[in-house]
């Protein structure tokens, strides 16, 4: 579907998926129009019977058409999605892409289509989740399954719904793509200043937090100290082209596993590295300028308690 085009006569283009040669109404978002049931409509959201309700169907027929004409003020491509999860059932599926995610829990909200609010919504936490073991799990195939405008949006669309913790992993997820794909996101002033200075921060604890480890009696100081060097600057050089990897998400593996150490200093890197990655997490949302988790996750739950927003 191509949302930017339109026909010389001024005519719409016939959505290819959403446009029933039946349907009693036509939705037109971008010069896209999307011939669809404002019965099956209504019945799924009360703003739409209220809008229907205050139409006169038999004055406002469009000729073209054979039935009501409606300008809608949404991007086409969310306008799409949304009716596609209505008439098709498509677009909620367990790990469906983030942008779809996106469109659908921001526009059920505004068109108050609860059941869809809250499956998108589910949805939505499972890609920024506010536990380490969540969050381990669901990367890469979350966070690199968007754009860093996806996750520009995200963070919007958190800070509008109260969702406190799902705003720094927003940042969080966006350092993955590193300045370059920060710079891309398109962010506000404020939250491109801390979501580059968090970049920073996040390169530095990596480094020290995979790398904290030294025994007491070592056998090969030198070498020892050697191999912690080296392995501190493979993880530096490192940083811009795996992002976190290191950090959150992958164990250290081959040619990053210390495996020229003394077995004194070799032991401790095994023990500590779950403890110290555990800690880089509980770090997250002070690197960004933010409280605590557990103090993000009050407010969060207070704010969807009082919105009726579904919180897992």
């Amino acid at each position: 579907m191509d949302a930017g085009a339109s026909r010389p006569d001024g005519e719409l283009i016939h959505s290819e998926k959403l446009w029933y040669d039946d349907g009693n109404v036509v939705l037109a978002s971008e010069s896209v129009g999307f011939k669809v049931y404002r019965g099956l409509l209504a019945q799924h959201s009360a703003v739409f019977a209220d809008m229907f309700a205050v139409c006169d169907h038999d004055t406002n027929i469009d000729p073209r058409y054979g039935c009501p004409l409606v300008y809608m003020p949404d991007p086409a491509e969310d306008l799409e999605r949304l009716l596609s999860a209505i008439f098709h059932g498509t677009g909620l599926e367990d790990h469906g892409p983030l942008p779809e995610t996106i469109s659908i829990l921001s526009l059920s909200i505004k068109y108050d289509i609860n059941r869809l609010r809250d499956r998108a919504m589910r949805r939505f936490e499972d890609y920024y989740p506010a536990d380490f073991d969540s969050y381990v799990s669901s990367i890469p195939s979350c966070h690199l399954d968007g754009s860093p405008a996806d996750h520009a949006r995200a963070m919007a669309l958190a800070r509008t719904l109260g969702l406190s913790t799902i705003v720094p992993v927003t940042m969080l997820a966006l350092c993955e793509y590193g300045i370059e794909g920060i710079l891309q996101a398109n962010l506000e002033p404020d939250d491109l200043l801390v979501t580059l200075r968090g970049h920073q921060k996040l390169h530095t604890i990596q480094r020290t937090c995979s790398l904290r480890w030294a025994c007491t009696g070592c056998e090969a100081p030198k070498t020892c100290a050697y191999m912690q060097w080296t392995l501190s600057k493979v993880l530096e050089d490192q940083f811009e082209s795996r992002g976190l990897a290191y950090l959150l998400r992958d164990r250290l593996a081959p040619p990053f596993a210390p495996c020229e150490t003394c077995m004194g200093c070799s032991t401790p890197i095994w023990e500590n590295e779950e403890t110290n990655r555990r800690n880089a997490w509980d770090c997250v949302p002070t690197v960004f300028g933010f409280r605590s988790w557990e103090e993000l996750q009050r407010e969060e739950t207070m704010v969807c308690l009082n919105t009726g927003l579904a919180i897992l």
